[in-house]
């Protein structure tokens, strides 16, 4: 790897694995150069890239570790005429091949070809549960949850509008299902999280474990670490930006100058995207003459304002997908994108905050459920954030005669998180908001506390 003085980017170094040491290490740009043309065109250098195409110049092609299979029995099914048909052994050569108008794979109206035949997908149980895709070989293409499986199967076999090339894509390689009934859909959904962790399907893009760690901020949301410590207990978090700008707005809450790393950080983007301090400024007053005004400290009265305040598209992203590139940030501002911005980040932020005491608290609970429309109750015994137990009950009132769970203290309670544990949990929050919300019934006891949901224990507002 050459030197470089320019900034390694998060996502080259998560592909790559770059780390600061690899400097060390490195070579002269120079003398890579020099290396690489020797090693392509031969002991001449000097060589010209037309005299270097005549003599052949090695060509490398790149693709992705899941795309192997595919590119393998796209290999084994051609007719040997087609795998020598394409002779191309220059560069100029391929320079032409490329040029020339490329043959539709499929013809446009054509159907697609799905190994899984119809009389197996229809053969599925009407039933909760996961499913998984399978190749040829046994490999787990996708795993997926469903409140019916025979439906969610059949779903994937029906082209929309709305799909993408992708999802039509996924159904073509897949030559088998296999699937786990759940007693109810909440803990099929629970079994999906931990299957896609475990079994890494490369069809999934959510709930994979990848590099991902849980973060804990400070009470100030000024700072966060990976490994929760006397001064770091807001946790667990998504990303070490969670709070980010929550902190930032804490910050000029307490009189801090607007600078150009607070006023970024404050929306959540880079600091190059920041707005000019006069733009801000006009949107800063004015949200915190709507948003945070009173007698109380700064930390009560953002958290207030993120729990106050409706968006008016009525969304709030819950801060776990990845953060945005720079590209995808706005080049201006005005001072009514600014409030916006402000308002989108204290309610996303705020949500995260309340979130996570959620989950600390779910980690070790005895909860009880009944899906919308269903006559079965559920109990499930969570301890230290696995599902220690679960069963049938009578009605979920049988709860509160439960012997509460044990729960370790909280510093034992915020050092157990991890990736998995964190979606586990987060997906059983957002489960129960879904059961309460669509007129199940919960009830949770979480040490000798009892309370019964109309609504689940996290906000409403927020979408998974």
């Amino acid at each position: 790897m050459p030197r470089s003085d320019r900034a390694i980017s998060r996502i080259v170094r998560k592909l790559t694995g770059w780390e600061d040491a690899c400097i060390d290490e490195a070579a002269d740009p120079g003398d890579a150069w020099a290396e690489l043309r020797a090693d392509a065109f031969g002991d001449d250098a000097t060589a010209s890239a037309g005299s270097a195409s005549s003599r052949g110049l090695p060509t490398v092609i790149h693709f992705a570790r899941f795309e192997l299979p595919f590119l393998r029995e796209l290999h084994d099914s051609a007719a040997p005429a087609q795998t020598k048909a394409l002779d191309v052994r220059t560069w100029n050569e391929l320079k032409r091949w490329l040029e020339e108008p490329a043959p539709s794979s499929r013809a446009r109206g054509a159907r697609r070809v799905y190994p899984l035949g119809a009389e197996r997908r229809r053969a599925l149980p009407d039933a909760p549960g996961v499913y998984r895709f399978l190749r040829p070989n046994g490999d787990v293409l996708y795993v997926g949850k469903a409140a019916s499986l025979k439906k969610r199967v059949a779903s994937h076999f029906k082209s929309t509008a709305r799909a993408t090339e992708r999802a039509l894509e996924m159904p073509t390689q897949a030559h088998d299902v296999e699937v786990t009934q759940a007693a109810t859909a909440l803990e099929a959904a629970l079994l999906e999280t931990d299957e896609i962790k475990l079994l890494d399907p490369p069809y999934n893009v959510q709930l994979r474990r990848d590099d991902r760690q849980t973060w804990f901020a400070s009470r100030d949301w000024s700072s966060a670490v990976a490994i929760s410590d006397v001064d770091h207990r807001v946790g667990p978090l998504p990303s070490r930006a969670s709070v980010a700008g929550i902190g930032a707005m804490r910050a000029l809450l307490e009189g801090a100058p607007p600078t150009e790393s607070l006023r970024a950080a404050a929306l959540g983007v880079p600091p190059r995207f920041a707005p000019d301090a006069a733009t801000f400024d006009e949107a800063w007053v004015a949200f915190a003459r709507e948003h945070l005004c009173g007698p109380t400290s700064a930390r009560s009265r953002i958290l207030r304002a993120a729990a106050c305040i409706v968006l008016d598209d009525e969304t709030a992203a819950d801060g776990d997908e990845p953060e945005p590139e720079p590209e995808a940030q706005p080049e201006g501002w005005d001072a009514d994108g600014v409030l916006r911005a402000l308002e989108r980040a204290v309610v996303q932020e705020g949500l995260l905050v309340r979130r996570a005491r959620v989950l600390s608290l779910l980690s070790n609970a005895a909860i009880a459920f009944r899906e919308p429309r269903s006559t079965r109750t559920r109990l499930l015994i969570v301890e230290r954030g696995e599902i220690a137990e679960r069963s049938d009950i009578h009605s979920v009132s049988e709860v509160a005669l439960r012997d509460p769970v044990a729960a370790p203290p909280r510093e034992a309670r915020l050092a157990a998180f991890d990736a998995a544990l964190y979606d586990r949990l987060r997906v059983l929050a957002t489960e129960l908001r879904r059961v309460a919300d669509h007129g199940g019934t919960v009830a949770f006891r979480v040490g000798r506390h009892l309370r019964f949901a109309t609504a689940a224990p996290a906000d409403p507002r927020a979408r998974s």
